[in-house]
């Protein structure tokens, strides 16, 4: 549109998400709900910042149109007043559970895959002494990463409710950082995401423990990556 913001359609079908210039038509297929063997009633999705948004029902689609900016929105699509994952979107964590979710990006975003060089993301397994469990992280490295030179670390985190997946999926962080990299804007770095969502469980009680991750940054992060990066 001529302010900038994306006119999304979302359809009953299954196809992937299509360009132009200044609009994103984002298709989405429902049919796996609607048809077949679960003969769904009523299918409602809720999109973030958009939850009174309505499908309508024209022929075998169940149709939405919405004006949006650029940005990451969460959807929630409900059958029969049931919340489900939807398998033909994308699928990432946010509200202390799995999501939908779309990206509406232009096609110069920082956010887009480029034909650029492009740095590797490795996952490892590391013990965390606060809560004394195996605790999943991940570690960007830029392309053409030489393990004997220093370079800057970012501990990026995620925000209230997300995990060590967060800013690889939703948020395309490494999509980014290889462009962002490969325009001189940044030097190259390393990026390291952990799960900043901390708990502990006794007598059957699970228990928030988000105080403790400066301990966990200290003590085992900090740590680990000097050691092997």
């Amino acid at each position: 549109n001529s302010n900038g913001s994306y006119t999304v359609t979302l359809k009953g079908v299954n196809e992937s998400y299509t360009f132009s210039s200044d609009e994103i038509q984002t298709l989405i297929d429902c049919s796996a709900y609607s048809k077949g063997d679960l003969d769904a009633k009523l299918l409602e999705m809720a999109i973030e910042k958009h939850y009174d948004a309505a499908l309508k029902k024209e022929g075998d689609y169940f149709v939405c149109e919405l004006d949006l900016d650029d940005g990451i929105y969460s959807v929630m699509v409900m059958v029969d007043g049931n919340a489900v994952i939807d398998p033909y979107l994308p699928i990432g964590y946010g509200h202390n559970q799995a999501i939908n979710y779309i990206n509406l990006l232009q096609k110069d975003s920082l956010f887009v895959l480029k034909d650029v060089p492009h740095g590797c993301v490795h996952s490892h397994i590391i013990h965390n002494s606060g809560t004394d469990c195996a605790d999943r992280i991940f570690v960007y490295v830029p392309y053409g990463y030489d393990p004997e030179k220093d370079y800057d670390v970012l501990f990026l985190q995620h925000g209230f409710g997300g995990n060590e997946t967060s800013w690889l999926s939703e948020g395309r962080i490494r999509e980014a950082a290889d462009n962002l990299i490969s325009q001189g804007k940044i030097s190259p770095l390393i990026i390291v995401m952990a799960n900043g969502m901390l708990y502990e469980k006794k007598n059957k009680e699970i228990s928030m423990l988000a105080y403790r991750f400066k301990d966990y940054l200290k003590d085992d992060l900090l740590p680990f990556v000097k050691e092997n990066y």
